[in-house]
Parts: structure tokens; sequence; C-alpha cells
């Protein structure tokens, strides 16, 4: 069953209206403020892709600024105020900013289903298949013999809440989930 804030409960009523706090509304009037509500979370939603463009912008000319020095850059990240945004962020960012121009072709014609990072990725991907996938680690199998498994290096457990989340982000990235559905997923196991 899902939650919902109690000031915002719909109720049927014999008259046919369903009231959602003060308001009154037939199906089709909160249909049409449902549509209302969903093209303003687009919007606010294409809004953020620019942000992300521009924060991605800001990572990336930084990096550059350490001639892509990544332990210089992440030496001086770690102490500057850019420290708050995640590493995921960080990594959404910089690909919206590299793909701008395909992001926004995409949006225009109608491609992007969504705007979240996951879903512009797989867009790019399917549109745009010579688009690199972020921290990857290309092809690792090239001297290995046909039908040969890889052997699996043993993986060291964390030793705290600190190395556990960098663990479990690093698996996020390089396997593209949504890190909001691992929150909902996560939530959900704990109240187990």
């Amino acid at each position: 069953m899902t939650k919902t804030n109690l000031k915002t409960v719909a109720t049927n009523s014999v008259d046919n209206f369903i009231r959602i706090g003060k308001k009154k509304f037939t199906k089709t009037e909160l249909a049409e403020h449902g549509v209302a509500v969903y093209e303003k979370m687009y919007l606010n939603n294409e809004q953020q892709l620019e942000y992300y463009n521009e924060l991605g912008n800001i990572f990336i000319q930084i990096r550059l600024s350490f001639n892509n020095n990544n332990n210089k850059f992440g030496a001086w990240l770690k102490t500057s105020p850019l420290s708050v945004v995640t590493p995921a962020d960080r990594s959404e960012c910089k690909t919206i900013a590299e793909n701008w121009d395909k992001i926004k072709k995409l949006n225009k014609a109608g491609k992007l289903t969504a705007l979240g990072a996951s879903s512009i990725r797989k867009a790019l991907k399917t549109h745009y298949p010579d688009t690199p996938k972020p921290n990857s680690a290309g092809n690792t199998s090239k001297n290995k013999k046909a039908g040969t498994k890889a052997k699996s290096k043993p993986v060291a457990l964390p030793k705290n809440e600190q190395e556990l989340a960098e663990m479990v982000h690093k698996i996020m990235i390089a396997e593209e989930f949504n890190k909001t559905l691992f929150i909902k997923a996560l939530n959900k196991i704990s109240k187990k």
C-alpha cells in the first residue's frame, strides 16, 4: 500500500466528486490537473538537465586545469566546496555536458522518454552507439581463450559504512543502476 500525506488523501463522495484536501474535482478535472502537474515536472526536469550540463562543464574545466591529472584533481576536489557533489552526480553531470548537443537533438526530436541520467544514457547508447560509456574499462577479455571464464578476484569486504557506500557506488556507476530506485529498494528491505 502506498503511503500518502494525510492532507492530500483523495476521498470519493456520493456526489461523484473526488476531494483532495479542500479542493473537489470530477475524474476528468482531476486527470487534467494531473497532466498539468506532470507538465510542470517535465519542465523542472528540463531545467535540471541544464543544471547538470552547467555543473558538468564546471567539473570538466576544473579537471582540465589539472591537465587531466585525476590524482591532483581528486585531491583538490576533496577539499573544495564541490566535495558535496556525489561521485555518481559528478559522473552524470560530466556525461550530460560531454553529450549536450546530442541530448538537445534527442530531446527536440522527442526521443527522450524521460530526463533522468540513466534514461539519457540509454537514449544516447540507442541513437549514438559510438558514445563511450562512463568509467568503462573497455574490453578486458582480449587475451582470453574463447569459452574460458576470467578468474574472479576476491573482493575485500568493507570495514565501515563509508567503504560500503563507496563500493556500492562504484557498482552502481559501472552497472548504470538508478540511485533513486536503489534507495527505495534499500528502504523497503530495511523495513522487513
